[in-house]
Formats: C-alpha cells, structure tokens, sequence
C-alpha cells in the first residue's frame, strides 16, 4: 500500500515537472480541454418542516490563492502545490463551493429567502465562510494521500455583524485509486458529508423545526 501511494506521488509530480521533455508534455497537455467537474448537492439533506421568515445570504468563501482556482489542487508535501492534469472543476472552488451551498439551503425550506446577495439593503443572516483545505495531500512520509476538505463557517447577524455560532468542519478521505473520476468522487464523498452537518447546523442555530 505504502508503495502504491508513493507511486501515485511520483506519477503526480511527473506529470507537472516543468523540466526537460515534460515541459513540453505540460504545456502540450495544457493547450488541450479538460475534463470539467462539479459538486452537487449531497443526498441526506435536513428538510424543514416550515420556513423561517428570514434571508439567509450565502458569502462567497475566503480562502487562498492555491485553492481559489478551478483546478484540483494537490500537495506533495507541506510547502509544495501543484495541480492534476486534465481535470478542472467547472468555476474556482470558492465560487463552486458558494453555489453548491445556496442551491442545499433552497432545498432545506429553512428560510424565506436564500441568495448570493440580500432582497434590499440588508439581509437578517449571513453564512460567512473560510476554505481552507480543499485538495489531495501527500504524507512524506508514509506515501499515503488523502483528500482534505476544511471549511470554517460563521453565522453572522448583518445589522450589527454579530456572530451568532461559529463552527469548524473538516473531513478527509484515503485514497483508493489513482484514477481522476476516484479522486473525485472521493471529493464528492468528503464535501457531501460536511454539507450536510453544515446544513443541520445552521437550520439548529437558527431554531429551524425539522421534519421527522
């Protein structure tokens, strides 16, 4: 297994060495379209009973320059970023991330409203988050990779930006294949199950009354 994983890191790197005849290989590969891929709402999702009469605003999610691209992050060791060949998501993770969301919390029935942007001035409640893992990340020293999701979540009252209920939600996920469908499905897998704590947090903070 060991060996497998440290195989699957040197393929990697390979792949995305800018020296020699792979340069060439790179910037051939990067001329031509890639497979595009997105998240979808995950099944399982915490359905109100009744709406609460309030917007609830998804914010666009900070995070870092590394993640805040449409390509599949990955990291060979601690200090090192490099991206998959041929597979990009189909907009910048944050923004993925961001419509993924609103489209779970139309789908809970929590809210009256629910959007990028408020009805009006001002909303009642703002989602604020922070990604702040979002890729494949390599153990130098055992080999083995996982897929890492962290996303740091703040329900926040807009008309005195107050944070009602802060919360840290962070899954990760072996993988299994080096195939670029497995690795994401594994990313399907790890940020379907924080979306759904993520949403039966929030409809809890806000005292939402679900269906049994």
């Amino acid at each position: 297994m060991k060996h497998h994983f440290v195989r699957m890191a040197a393929l990697i790197c390979c792949y995305l060495s800018l020296t020699g005849c792979a340069a060439l290989g790179a910037l051939n590969a990067a001329s031509e379209p890639g497979d595009a891929y997105e998240l979808r709402p995950p099944p399982g999702l915490p359905i109100a009973a009744s709406a609460r009469s309030e917007q609830l605003v998804i914010d666009l999610p900070t995070a870092s320059g590394a993640i805040d691209t449409d390509r599949v992050l990955v990291r060979p060791n601690t200090s090192q970023v490099q991206y998959l060949p041929g597979a990009r998501w189909t907009q910048a993770a944050p923004v993925m991330i961001q419509t993924v969301l609103v489209e779970i919390f139309l789908r809970t029935g929590g809210f009256q409203f629910v959007g990028q942007r408020p009805i009006g001035p001002v909303s009642d409640i703002i989602l604020v988050t922070h990604l702040s893992d979002f890729g494949v990340e390599f153990d130098p020293a055992s080999g083995e990779g996982n897929i890492v999701v962290t996303l740091v979540a703040n329900v926040v009252r807009e008309d005195d930006a107050t944070i009602i209920a802060s919360r840290r939600f962070s899954r990760r996920t072996a993988i299994s294949e080096t195939a670029t469908p497995a690795v994401i499905a594994g990313f399907e897998s790890v940020s379907g199950a924080i979306f759904v704590d993520l949403a039966d947090w929030v409809l809890r903070v806000r005292g939402v009354t679900r269906r049994s």
